[in-house]
């Protein structure tokens, strides 16, 4: 018995004949601005269709921009739809498992293996995105500063011992980010790099969700998933060292630490300016934000 199509679908369906064919909708996030759904189509195959408005609304252009040019990893493409406000994209279906609902050491060792590839195959391709496009992606260190004042401004959003942090975020940043940009090669930042966007497929993985996605010396995606690593009581040095010895590195903490304030400003910035206003829960995310920004300050 054919289902009958979700309320927010109904007005994509006629524009996609893959759509078209569905027979059961399953829905995988709803949020005000993002809709993911597993559809089953009358062949039995499923899609994956995803719905994004507004700041949800640029995994397209981040697909056809940087992914495909970087020759990166991610679910195909098989039909999109775009206009000023919103973005449908219907892709491959990659499975039903990611390191999220299966958090074995191995997988977070082959996802910290996968990010290293990533990353240097950005590197390596990097002269094939054009300058406009280079420029439009590039995270620059004067945009993570005013990311950081910006956040500054929204003054009211924090406690006295909370602003102090930033302030001592705000004095030691200049310097790190001089160290960081002088230093390390621009790649690709998925911005995301979480277990829920990590697909197990045939012992490898592939990360989804790539609508955040920036270009960036920092290593913010291995604090990420180091961060995830310990939710799950998987051994962090096991990842550190499974990344490290793909890029041949011997010591990659400072990186990671300031990889991990970069990626949290650019979070908490979100959350001040778009977050609490479009996802109300996310004022309640504030304050271990600013005390990860912290603690990375003191393991530098």
């Amino acid at each position: 018995m054919r289902q009958v199509v979700p309320p927010k679908w109904i007005d994509y369906v006629s524009q996609s004949s893959l759509l078209e064919q569905s027979a059961y909708w399953e829905t995988l996030r709803e949020w005000s601005l993002s809709n993911v759904q597993r559809v089953t189509l009358d062949s039995g195959t499923t899609v994956i269709a995803k719905m994004g408005h507004e700041s949800m609304a640029g995994e397209l252009d981040v697909y056809q921009s940087l992914l495909e040019p970087l020759q990166l990893p991610r679910p195909d493409l098989l039909e999109v739809y775009d206009n000023e406000t919103s973005n449908i994209l219907i892709m491959a279906d990659l499975g039903r498992y990611t390191v999220e609902m299966d958090p074995q050491q191995i997988h977070f060792v082959n996802a910290a293996k996968k990010l290293a590839e990533i990353r240097d195959k950005s590197v390596e391709h990097l002269d094939s995105l054009s300058p406009s496009v280079y420029k439009k992606y590039l995270k620059s260190q004067e945009s993570v500063l005013q990311e950081l004042k910006s956040i500054k401004d929204c003054h009211t959003l924090f406690s006295p011992e909370e602003l102090d942090i930033l302030n001592t975020c705000l004095d030691k940043l200049p310097q790190l980010l001089d160290d960081l940009y002088r230093n390390f090669s621009i790649t690709i930042t998925h911005n995301d790099y979480n277990t829920k966007n990590l697909m197990i497929t045939n012992q490898s993985i592939i990360p989804i969700d790539w609508s955040n996605a920036y270009l960036s010396p920092h290593l913010g995606d291995l604090y990420c998933l180091l961060e995830e690593a310990e939710r799950f009581d998987v051994d962090q040095s096991a990842v550190i060292e499974a990344y490290s010895e793909e890029v041949e590195k011997d010591c990659v903490e400072w990186e990671i630490q300031v990889g991990g304030i970069c990626w949290l400003i650019h979070g908490l910035c979100w959350v001040c300016e778009e977050g609490i206003h479009k996802v109300p829960a996310s004022r309640s995310w504030i304050p271990d934000m600013i005390l990860s920004i912290n603690d990375c300050l003191k393991k530098i």
